[in-house]
């Protein structure tokens, strides 16, 4: 049993080291068919977001320019975009704009959304600022939002706001902070 156990021990990391990667280069765009990325200067941040907005087939159709649509407000935009518009493709989804904020520009991902999805400083993060969400909620809800709201046609009564991981807890604590807020938080 041990000689076995042995045996495949050795098969699996000689295989490891003459294995070529599976993946040898990561690209650092996408692009979705129907969506755009806006740049938000932020007065309130001091800092540079991107918006990756994608609008609802038939938007721009003669017969819904007097229709409004559900706006899903996204964190973790590189990440959850592409995500929430793949399912706009069923055709029982695709009612909604949805908007995801990236990461502030210039930072390390993992930085820029400890320190936006988090509300409170905690000193047990060392290699992270923690506690900006006060002010990342007044950048979602003075800029971001204003911006949509204002070039597009959508119903500010239908907001959803989702995240996952710091995103769904960031969600949460807006939920609990001002329930009238968001009308539906999914996090």
């Amino acid at each position: 049993m041990i000689r076995a156990i042995l045996l495949i021990a050795i098969l699996v990391l000689s295989n490891s080291l003459i294995a070529k990667p599976l993946i040898t280069k990561v690209s650092e765009s996408f692009e979705l068919s129907g969506s755009k990325i806006y740049t938000v200067d932020s007065d309130i941040l001091k800092r540079k977001y991107d918006l990756y907005v994608k609008l609802p087939s038939g938007y721009s159709n003669d017969d819904n320019k007097n229709k409004t649509y559900p706006i899903i407000y996204l964190n973790d935009g590189p990440h959850t975009f592409k995500v929430a518009s793949g399912v706009t493709h069923f055709k029982d989804m695709d009612k909604a704009i949805v908007v995801a904020i990236s990461f502030a520009h210039g930072e390390n991902g993992q930085y820029s959304r400890v320190r936006d999805l988090t509300p409170v400083v905690d000193s047990g993060w060392k290699r992270y600022t923690t506690g900006g969400a006060s002010k990342y909620l007044q950048f979602i809800e003075k800029e971001v939002m204003p911006f949509i709201e204002g070039s597009f046609r959508g119903d500010p009564t239908r907001r959803i706001l989702s995240g996952h991981s710091l995103g769904g807890s960031f969600g949460a604590w807006v939920l609990l902070t001002d329930p009238t807020h968001q009308r539906r938080t999914l996090s």
